[in-house]
């Protein structure tokens, strides 16, 4: 690229860049936020919900994972982009039942949910604004 066309380039880069408008929040502030409310949603009983794609060696599968008292329950909602047939439909409602009927099976899920929250809180506590003092109340104006 000549000097003048990549001055040129630099010069509409610059332009441009200077034109977007800054975020409402703080990229510091955002991670204050997020870590935040990981250490205290659970005191509220919150829990999350949001649909998860996977990719495996042969589909792409869309699971719509709900967070319960529990642990973390997923059901197939998309393979390869399409709901799935009502085969498959059956079969994952077959497997959501004998989840919800099996005490083992929720054990297992219970105590994965345990070291999840576990793993998720060392991690969490790595992060170096983890230790600052959040007051979100007050944070925001």
């Amino acid at each position: 690229m000549p000097a003048t066309a990549l001055g040129t380039f630099a010069l509409t880069a610059a332009l441009s860049i200077s034109q977007i408008p800054p975020p409402e929040t703080a990229p510091g502030q955002l991670v204050r936020e997020v870590v935040y409310n990981e250490f205290h949603v659970h005191a509220r009983h919150g829990y999350w919900r949001y649909l998860a794609e996977r990719h495996l060696p042969q589909q792409v599968i869309v699971e719509d994972e709900i967070e319960t008292a529990d642990g973390t329950v997923k059901e197939v909602v998309l393979s390869d982009g399409r709901p799935l047939g009502a085969a498959a439909r059956h079969n994952e409602q077959e497997r959501l039942g004998r989840l919800l009927a099996s005490e083992s099976d929720k054990a297992r899920l219970r105590q994965e949910h345990f070291e999840d929250e576990k793993r998720i809180g060392r991690i969490l506590a790595r992060l170096p604004l983890a230790a600052e003092p959040v007051a979100l109340a007050t944070s925001r104006k």
